[in-house]
């Protein structure tokens, strides 16, 4: 959960923390980096990640870092829209999404169509989770992670060292 009084400083200032949590992040690998978005969410108001996952081959696998709150149930709802955005459910009554982590404009790189690593442009999911359905605000900076998180795992992915 976020810090006291966070949900309610003014947004620009809710951004530049956003923009911040990622300074210093080259040569971050893949995990490293949906840890640091992980973080973010909470530092951004009043909602908490659930998960992370990260592709490998053709599926998403959950991180082993975030917590006890994901279950094997969670699993399968992120995994079941191949990596689409949409709402999961949760034991507990609270709002809960699933974020893709995918190039925004789609698969693209100098190996064709997808890139090496992304047939598809997806690099992972970021699943979020409030006790109340989010408020503009809210959803401008949560959508503001999700694409920095994965303009992040897209440079990552082609640094990556090649076989």
């Amino acid at each position: 959960m976020a810090p006291p009084g966070v949900a309610q400083e003014p947004l620009p200032r809710r951004c530049l923390t956003l923009f911040t949590g990622f300074d210093g992040i080259d040569g971050e690998d893949e995990a490293g980096i949906l840890r640091r978005a992980m973080a973010q969410v909470g530092a951004l108001g009043t909602g908490r990640a659930e998960a992370g996952y990260l592709r490998l081959g053709e599926g998403l696998v959950r991180c082993p870092y975030d917590g006890q709150r994901a279950t094997e149930a969670l699993d399968t709802q992120v995994r079941e829209p191949a990596g689409r955005d949409g709402p999961v459910r949760f034991p507990r009554p609270a709002w809960g999404w699933a974020f893709g982590l995918r190039e925004r404009d789609g698969p693209r790189g100098p190996h064709g169509p997808g890139g090496p690593h992304a047939p598809d442009g997806l690099y992972g999911a970021l699943v979020v989770s409030r006790r109340d359905r989010p408020g503009e605000d809210e959803r401008l900076l949560l959508t503001l992670l999700v694409r920095q998180t994965a303009a992040a795992l897209a440079t990552a992915a082609a640094h990556r060292p090649r076989p």
